[in-house]
């Protein structure tokens, strides 16, 4: 699933592209993945394009605002010239998610009214894009959303306060609870904790005071490390331009299972279930 990274290197790139058009037409090829109407978009112009943890929204000039969530294999893909299938995206493809659009899992398409096209991609279709009254974007998630990572109340200290009421859980699924930080999933919370020293088994109430301001560090450091190198392509997530980031080929944890730990301490990346999800580790550095 894209995380705060690479929702945030879209969010840039729709800025430049797309701000100030005006939207001629949308063809929605699966009602799920655009499920109200979007007659009531068309002819809007495009205000700008913001962020909320793993969220996109477009304001428009009409006072609603369009929103986007990729989900697991969601994918947005720009281009100025008219729709041309067949092609190859940066030589031969090789995934289905590679071949430039429209093909079979595009399920929405976005034309300005300059030519140019907005295409979102779903292999799995668990993503959305929905029509809602600007400065209600958050409605669209179930429940509040946390501290996004990159503001002034993202410290020490309050992560302490919430460790101090949801201190039983272990610091791995702490990390990527969205009602408590907004935007991290399994790639980066395994960065940050192998960052941090921190073993992801262990209970985010067990942390010491030095141990968050780790946490604090290394999330701020992790996430704009991987912005400035296009995010992570492990998987489906692709650029405007159907490029691919680089940061997985700079990850120490994510991944590497049986790996030596880059730190040299003699451990090798273990893989371990938490929750329905994998934690990638260094059993001999991460406490």
């Amino acid at each position: 699933m894209p995380e705060l990274p690479e929702v945030e290197i879209l969010r840039r790139g729709l800025q430049k592209a797309i701000v100030g058009k005006t939207i001629k037409d949308i063809e929605v090829r699966h009602s799920k993945s655009f499920p109200e109407s979007a007659e009531e978009i068309i002819g809007t112009k495009v205000k700008s394009v913001a962020r909320r943890a793993k969220l996109l929204y477009l304001p428009l000039s009409n006072g609603k605002s369009l929103v986007i969530h990729l989900k697991l294999t969601g994918q947005l893909i720009y281009s100025k010239n008219s729709p041309q299938a067949g092609g190859v995206v940066g030589g031969h493809p090789q995934k289905v998610y590679d071949l430039p659009p429209p093909h079979k899992h595009t399920h929405v398409i976005i034309e300005f009214s300059d030519g140019s096209h907005l295409y979102f991609n779903d292999l799995r279709k668990f993503g959305w894009m929905k029509v809602t009254e600007h400065g209600k974007e958050q409605a669209t998630m179930a429940g509040e959303l946390g501290v996004e990572p990159f503001s002034k109340d993202f410290n020490a200290e309050n992560l302490r306060r919430y460790a101090e009421r949801r201190g039983k859980i272990l610091i791995k699924q702490f990390l990527m609870d969205q009602n408590i930080i907004a935007g991290i999933g399994n790639i980066y919370s395994d960065e940050i904790l192998w960052c941090s020293k921190i073993n992801p088994f262990r209970k985010a109430g067990d942390v010491p005071p030095e141990g968050w301001d780790k946490v604090v560090k290394c999330t701020t450091n992790v996430l704009k490390q991987a912005i400035e190198v296009g995010g992570t392509s492990f998987s489906s997530f692709r650029h405007l331009s159907g490029s691919q980031g680089k940061f997985y080929d700079l990850a120490k944890a994510y991944q590497k299972t049986g790996k030596p730990c880059v730190r040299k301490d003699g451990g090798v990346i273990e893989r371990k279930k938490i929750g329905g999800r994998s934690a990638h580790f260094c059993p001999v550095c991460q406490h």
